[in-house]
């Protein structure tokens, strides 16, 4: 994983993997702007810098629905990325933390390795969970609620060199001052040696493209929910100047509870919330997805599309790989894309199963799903798609059908979901809260390895 970072980040140069047993650095991946080399060697240590970026697509090529390929191979990769105990590399600045992109209080930190507010710093509670505090003691907290007090690791997450290897930071204190164990990144290091060398191109449009012509089974009205703060508006302004992701589908739309400007002519649609929640292991977003669900009823996009598809905005996400899928499962009420159960980075929703919940929308208040609220009284400590496969599935008799294509992630077991090759029909890659991650991963998914 950490190699595939370094490869994701377009400022990365070469990375270092800090093995245990390194006095004062015990698991850590460091991203470097430089590739001056040691010639000293560090024993407990892996190196290397990144495999070639193989090229995205420019705009115009996927407005069109066409990818055209350079003609000239990428070069074989240098053997200095494959895994390697010496040399090392040299100090560099480390990785800017102050973007928009880092975590807030109550977000979770883990993927994006830094906190917006500079005093508090990124720890660990467990392998799917790290939350910016000032300090973390190792154990239960008090102010967790009931249901969720589970031990904490306060394993340091960071991005950053220590003093010893890098520039010094004053604020916060540094690890080397701190003395504080650093995440492990979940890696097959093996994986590093097993890439091949040559990359072969998928011929035909590119996975991403607009298909034209496309029957109606496989029409799809795409949206997401975006916070009005945050990494997400730049991440949907950057997949419309792609026109990818949603922006790719038959419809799309985006929805906040305040209007912004993905382009323009473009807003976000309004939903009558305030897009706040409980983060702990999962986030606790059941409400918030009533209320979206709400105006995507209201909107009535899905009346004349075959499919309505919900799409994180981290999610790097391919509506054509989705309509071959969607067209193998004419008869499902809507898709499941985990062993474990629904997640929500890609929701696949036939009209029928729209439809059911617009129906139960309209047996109350018309403000929530009646009989489902009704019949789910946990669900305000549930996520929103464990909320939404409940509802449909327990509540209201609509069946899925199972196809893992649909996503690759870590929380399903997806192997090496980082590096984007997981088959050409994977539908979704998640998560990816950078833009230049993002675009990588694209790349990286029209190629066959």
């Amino acid at each position: 994983m950490c190699c595939a970072m370094c490869h994701g980040i377009v400022e990365c140069k070469a990375w270092v993997w800090y093995n245990a047993g390194l006095k004062g650095c015990p698991f850590k991946c460091t991203i470097r702007v430089t590739m001056q080399l040691y010639s000293e060697s560090v024993p407990g240590t892996v190196s290397g810098v990144p495999p070639p970026r193989p090229p995205l697509a420019p705009a115009a090529a996927l407005a069109d629905g066409a990818f055209a390929a350079a003609s000239a191979e990428p070069a074989a990769a240098p053997a200095a990325w494959q895994q390697q105990q010496t040399p090392q590399l040299s100090p560099t600045t480390p990785v800017d933390t102050s973007s928009s992109s880092c975590s807030g209080v109550g977000e979770n930190c883990w993927l994006t390795r830094c906190c917006s507010n500079t005093s508090l710093r990124c720890f660990m509670k467990n392998e799917a969970w790290a939350g910016c505090k000032e300090s973390c003691i190792r154990g239960i907290h008090a102010d967790d609620p009931s249901n969720a007090r589970t031990n904490w690791t306060c394993i340091l997450v960071l991005l950053t060199l220590p003093p010893t290897f890098g520039e010094q930071r004053q604020q916060p204190p540094s690890l080397h001052q701190q003395r504080l164990p650093v995440a492990e990144p979940v890696n097959n290091m093996h994986y590093l040696q097993q890439r091949p060398q040559r990359l072969q191109v998928i011929s035909g449009p590119a996975p991403w493209s607009s298909a034209r012509d496309t029957p109606k089974i496989g029409q799809l009205f795409c949206f997401s929910l975006i916070q009005p703060m945050g990494y997400e508006l730049k991440m949907v302004q950057d997949q419309y100047s792609l026109r990818t992701s949603i922006f790719a589908c038959d419809k799309f739309a985006v929805y906040s509870n305040s209007e912004m400007a993905i382009a323009p002519g473009i807003n976000t649609r309004i939903v009558e919330s305030d897009l706040k929640c409980e983060f702990h292991e999962i986030a606790w977003n059941a409400w918030i997805f009533i209320a979206v669900w709400k105006r995507v009823i209201e909107d009535g996009f899905y009346r004349s599309h075959s499919w309505t598809v919900k799409a994180d905005a981290d999610a790097v996400f391919f509506p054509d790989r989705l309509r071959t899928i969607v067209r193998q499962h004419s008869t499902a009420g809507y898709l499941n894309n985990c062993k474990y159960g629904l997640h929500g980075p890609i929701e696949v929703l036939a009209r029928r199963a729209v439809e059911a919940l617009a129906v139960d929308y309209m047996a109350g208040d018309g403000q929530q799903p009646a009989s489902c609220v009704r019949g789910l009284p946990k669900l305000s400590t549930w996520g929103e798609d464990m909320f939404l496969d409940m509802c449909l599935r327990k509540i209201l008799g609509v069946q899925p059908e199972m196809d893992e294509r649909l996503m690759c992630e870590s929380h399903c077991d997806c192997p090496n979901w980082y590096w984007c090759h997981n088959g050409s029909g994977r539908v979704v890659y998640h998560p990816f809260k950078r833009v230049d991650m993002y675009r990588q991963c694209m790349a990286n998914a029209q190629y066959i390895l």
